[in-house]
C-alpha cells in the first residue's frame, strides 16, 4: 500500500452508448466496478468513488462523493476527485477497466519524482482516466475549467507530465488489457470471454 496515494473511480458518465449504468453491468457475475476494485484492493491508502448517483453505489461499501461541478464532463469528474483526495498522489481510474493491471499500476508509482502527473500512452494517445495526478494538478484544473474546457487532456500542457510509453507497459501488459474499456453491450461481451481470475 502506498500511504502517499489516493485512489478515485470515475463513475459519473452518462454511459449514453451502453444504455445503463455500465459501472454495475454484470461481469463474470459481479459488477464491472467490482472488478477494478478487487485488482486494486489495498493499493492506496483511500478510496473512493465520485458518482451523481450514491444511492446505486453504496453497494460497494467505499467512500462515496458527487461532482462539484455536474454537468462539466471528465475534466469535472477529476477536479472532483482532486479536491476531495487526501493524499499528495491520486491514481483516477474510470469505472469500466475491469482488467487493470496490478503490477503496471505499481510501475507507474515509481515514475512519480519530480513530476505532477504519470500517464500512460497508446498509439501515441493519452490515458488520462488511468492516470497518476499530483494535488499540484487542481490548479490547473480550475483554470481549464474556466475556460470552459472538459476534456482532461486540456490540461496536459500545463503540467509536468511523466508519459509512459507503450514499450513500458507492454512489460507488465503486452495486450493492453488494461485499457479495455466497456462502452457498448457487444464491447463488454467480448471481454466476458476472458476467463474469469
Amino acid at each position: 500500500m502506498s500511504s502517499a496515494l489516493s485512489f478515485a473511480i470515475l463513475a459519473g458518465g452518462s454511459s449514453r452508448r451502453f444504455g445503463e449504468d455500465k459501472a454495475l453491468a454484470p461481469l463474470h457475475g459481479r459488477p464491472l466496478l467490482a472488478h477494478v476494485l478487487e485488482r486494486t484492493a489495498g493499493l492506496a491508502a483511500e478510496t473512493f468513488i465520485v458518482t451523481n448517483r450514491p444511492a446505486a453505489y453504496a453497494q460497494f461499501g467505499q467512500r462515496l462523493v458527487e461532482d462539484l461541478l455536474p454537468g462539466y464532463g471528465a475534466l469535472g469528474g477529476l477536479h472532483t476527485a482532486l479536491h476531495y483526495a487526501a493524499q499528495p498522489w491520486l491514481l483516477v481510474l474510470a469505472c469500466d477497466l475491469p482488467l487493470v493491471n496490478r503490477a503496471l499500476l505499481e510501475y507507474m508509482l515509481t515514475l512519480t519524482e519530480g513530476v505532477e502527473a504519470v500517464m500512460p500512452y497508446l498509439a501515441g494517445l493519452p490515458e488520462p482516466l488511468h492516470a497518476l495526478w499530483s494535488k499540484a494538478c487542481l490548479a490547473p484544473v480550475d483554470e481549464a475549467l474556466a475556460r470552459g474546457e472538459r476534456r482532461m487532456v486540456s490540461i496536459l500542457p500545463a503540467i509536468r507530465l511523466r508519459p509512459v510509453t507503450q514499450a513500458e507497459i507492454e512489460i507488465y501488459d503486452p495486450k493492453h488489457l488494461s485499457f479495455l474499456n466497456v462502452n457498448t453491450a457487444e464491447q463488454l461481451k467480448e471481454i466476458s470471454r476472458w476467463p474469469a481470475e
